[in-house]
């Protein structure tokens, strides 16, 4: 539409100029000399009006009207255009923005995905793992049971031998009594059967004892206690109320049945950090119990450091630095089976500080970590 008025405005344009050209080639014809002359008295033509032009001036001035006209009309929709190109421009700067928002929040969406799967893959990895174990239990469980089947067979087999050769025994002192040479040699394969049926009773009773004892070792390992020492709380020296160092780790049994008879042995003290290698913890000089501690309970121990460090030794010892705080000791206790066992223990205590200070600069209350020192840990 737009092109169309163009081509109108162009034409016209082209039309004016013609006709402009043609009015300044052109003459007014000249009146003959015996034309009479005008009134004197005849009215003038007004300035401002077209009356004083020729015919062809007015018709020439209305087409450059025209054309000015048709001018302006084609400036206003070129200057609508204009609006409207840039109108269109805003909006594609707008869907190039929202397009890159769809594109990050479509980038966001594949990579949580992506670790949605690789968390996915790395749980069925995991159950996998553990099938694979439950296969291989089932599998040695299965061979144990095929070998305890294998042993069964094989005393029924000689028990059925036994019985073949009693027989034997039998016809062959029936024999004796008959004929005395053939009774004779029948004694002896007699004999001879009877020495290795005697010899692989007493392979199968050795076999079955074996069996027998891991058995029983295996399930008094499954039904004993186990008696461990945990990192527990802590307490910090502090000089202004009087306060020692003071621990108490606490004892778990992680078995099955009850340890029975405890008794332990536990001290504290702040120590050079770290350890020499050849450092040997003194055996606490109180020794205490005894007492029960039913499967799966916890039970305390407590130990104070019986003076007091300097503020400085302490504050190194609390942030384990130079010096440290210790606590060690050992556990004897027996087992439903009456067997007695031993658990030795030494861990470094140490105070951590999380958070900030408050508005009177404050530190908050610490919170209590420990290390199990590999080389002082160590139970029978």
């Amino acid at each position: 539409m737009f092109g169309r008025n163009r081509s109108y405005v162009a034409a016209l344009g082209g039309l004016v100029a013609l006709l402009s050209a043609g009015a300044a080639t052109v003459e007014p014809a000249r009146q003959p000399e015996s034309a009479p002359k005008a009134a004197p008295n005849a009215p003038k033509p007004d300035a401002g009006s077209d009356q004083h032009l020729s015919r062809y001036d007015r018709e020439s001035l209305a087409v450059a009207r025209t054309a000015n006209r048709i001018a302006e009309t084609a400036n206003l929709i070129a200057e609508a255009q204009r609006s409207y190109a840039l109108g269109q421009l805003i909006l594609t700067i707008f869907g190039v923005g929202f397009t890159g928002v769809a594109a990050f929040f479509a980038y966001r969406a594949t990579h949580w995905a992506k670790e949605a799967a690789t968390a996915a893959r790395e749980s069925a990895a995991a159950d996998n793992a553990a099938l694979e174990e439950t296969r291989k239990a089932s599998a040695d469980a299965r061979k144990d049971a095929i070998e305890q089947g294998k042993r069964f067979n094989e005393q029924l087999h000689l028990a059925d031998q036994t019985m073949q050769f009693t027989a034997r025994t039998a016809r062959a002192m029936g024999d004796t009594a008959l004929e005395t040479r053939a009774g004779a040699k029948a004694m002896r394969d007699v004999a001879t059967a009877m020495t290795t049926n005697v010899q692989q009773i007493i392979e199968s009773v050795a076999v079955s004892r074996r069996v027998a004892n891991s058995q029983r070792l295996f399930g008094e390992a499954q039904l004993r206690a186990y008696v461990s020492v945990l990192i527990g709380i802590a307490r910090y020296q502090n000089s202004l109320t009087g306060l020692w160092f003071e621990t108490q780790p606490f004892m778990r049994n992680t078995g099955s049945t009850t340890a029975r008879n405890l008794r332990w042995r536990v001290a504290c003290d702040v120590l050079p950090n770290p350890l020499p290698p050849d450092f040997r913890f003194p055996i606490p000089a109180h020794k205490e119990g005894s007492s029960l501690l039913p499967a799966g309970e916890t039970f305390l121990m407590t130990s104070v450091v019986d003076h007091m460090v300097p503020d400085d030794v302490a504050w190194a010892a609390m942030m384990g630095r130079d010096t440290g705080f210790f606590v060690w000791g050992y556990v004897i206790y027996e087992d439903i089976f009456h067997r007695t066992h031993r658990t030795t223990f030494a861990q470094q205590i140490m105070f951590d500080y999380i958070g900030e200070r408050d508005q009177n600069w404050n530190l908050p209350p610490p919170t209590v970590r420990g290390l199990y020192l590999s080389k002082h840990n160590r139970a029978n």
